[in-house]
C-alpha cells in the first residue's frame, strides 16, 4: 500500500491529551531544580521558567558557545576545557534521566483522565494509510493503534535524543561539543537500533564504546581499526551500518519513507523551530504534497500558532489548514 499521508507528531499532541509535558512543567519539578544542568543554566539566565523545549535547546547552545569562548580560545584556560566539556555532557545525561522518569510518571497513571483521552478528529489521520513520525518520547500516539517511528528515541527504548539542532563549532573544539548535537545523538541511536536487529553476540562492555567510536568517526572523518580492538564481528557490523546509513538520508529517521507518494502533511504538535534542519529536508523530499494540515491545541498562544505558520512558509508555498484537537 502506498501511503499518501505524512503525520508529524510533537509535544502539542501530548498537551492536547492533557499531559503536563511543557519544558516549564519539567522545570518546576524537584529533580530539575537540583540537577547539574540547572547549575550551569542559572549562571547564565535570569529569565527563570520557560515554556518550550526549544528554549532548553537554545539555553544549552548558548551555554556551550559561552564556555567555548571562555575556555577554548583563552590560552590560560585551555587545560580546563576538556574537564568543563565533560561536565556539561554529564549534566545533559543527568537531565535525560530525570526527564525520562518525569515523563514516564506523567503519562502512566498520574493523570487517569489524560491516560484515557481519545480524540476522534485526529484518529482519522492515524491509520495504516499514513506514515507517522513522532518527535515525542512518549507512546501516547500508540493508543490509536498506530506504529509511529520515534525520531528521537522513546521511553520504551530507555534512550532519548536531547540536545540542539546544529552549530558550526570550530575544529579546535574537537568532538566533545558535537555529542550535544541532535544529529550526533540520532546517529548513536540509529547504530543501536541497527545492532539490535542483528543476530550477533557483542560483549555488553564493548557495546556502547563501539557505538560512540563509530559515531565519532562519522563526524570527525577519521578512520578506526575496529577489528584489532573489538574483533572482526564488530568491525563487519559497523562497516555494514556505515554503508547503509547514507549521508544524504534523513540522519537516522525513516530512511525508507516514501516521500514521493505524500499528498497530505499533517502536523500535530511540534514547535518546528527545534528541528528546523531536519524538517526542512523532509518537506523538500515531500515536494508532491498538495495540502498541509496544522493542529492547534486549546490554550495555544496566537503568536505561537502564527510562528508555526511562518516557519511552514519557509518550507512550502502551501497555506496550512488549521484544525483543532477535539
Amino acid at each position: 500500500m502506498k501511503k499518501d499521508k505524512l503525520v508529524i507528531i510533537g509535544n502539542g499532541f501530548d498537551l492536547a491529551h492533557g499531559y503536563k509535558t511543557k519544558y516549564s512543567d519539567f522545570q518546576a519539578s524537584e529533580p530539575y531544580k537540583t540537577s547539574a544542568f540547572y547549575t550551569y543554566y542559572k549562571d547564565y539566565f535570569d529569565s527563570g521558567i520557560e515554556s518550550f523545549w526549544n528554549d532548553f535547546e537554545k539555553s544549552l547552545n548558548c551555554i556551550i558557545a559561552n564556555y567555548l569562548d571562555r575556555y577554548l580560545f583563552n590560552p590560560k584556560k585551555e587545560g580546563e576545557y576538556e574537564d568543563w566539556m565533560n561536565g556539561i555532557l554529564f549534566a545533559v545525561d543527568s537531565i535525560k534521566g530525570y526527564l525520562m522518569d518525569y515523563l514516564y510518571k506523567e503519562t502512566h497513571g498520574k493523570n487517569p483522565d489524560a491516560d484515557k483521552k481519545y480524540l476522534k478528529n485526529i484518529s482519522k489521520y492515524l491509520t495504516d494509510e499514513a506514515q507517522i513520525i513522532n518527535f515525542n518520547y512518549t507512546n501516547t500516539a500508540e493508543r490509536y493503534k498506530c506504529r509511529p517511528f520515534y525520531v528521537h528515541g522513546s521511553l520504551d527504548e530507555n534512550d532519548v535524543v536531547l540536545g540542539y539542532d546544529f552549530r558550526d563549532d570550530s575544529d579546535l573544539a574537537g568532538i566533545l561539543p558535537k555529542k550535544t548535537w541532535k544529529e550526533f545523538q540520532r546517529t548513536v541511536l540509529a547504530i543501536k537500533r541497527f545492532i539490535n536487529t542483528k543476530d550477533i553476540d557483542i560483549d555488553l562492555g564493548l557495546y556502547y564504546p563501539v557505538i560512540l567510536q563509530a559515531t565519532t568517526d562519522k563526524f570527525s572523518g577519521k578512520g578506526y581499526d575496529y577489528g584489532s580492538i573489538y574483533g572482526k564481528p564488530c568491525a563487519d557490523l559497523i562497516d555494514t551500518f556505515m554503508k547503509s546509513y547514507n549521508e544524504e538520508s534523513d540522519k537516522g529517521f525513516c530512511q525508507e519513507l516514501g516521500c514521493s507518494n505524500i499528498k497530505t502533511i499533517v502536523i500535530m504538535g511540534p514547535s518546528l523551530e527545534s528541528d528546523d534542519f531536519l524538517l526542512e529536508r523532509l518537506f523538500n523530499r515531500c515536494n508532491g504534497a498538495r495540502s498541509i494540515i496544522l493542529f492547534s491545541f486549546s490554550g495555544e498562544e496566537k503568536d505561537d500558532l502564527e510562528n508555526k505558520k511562518s516557519i511552514i512558509k519557509k518550507y512550502s508555498k502551501i497555506d496550512p489548514i488549521i484544525e483543532y484537537y477535539s
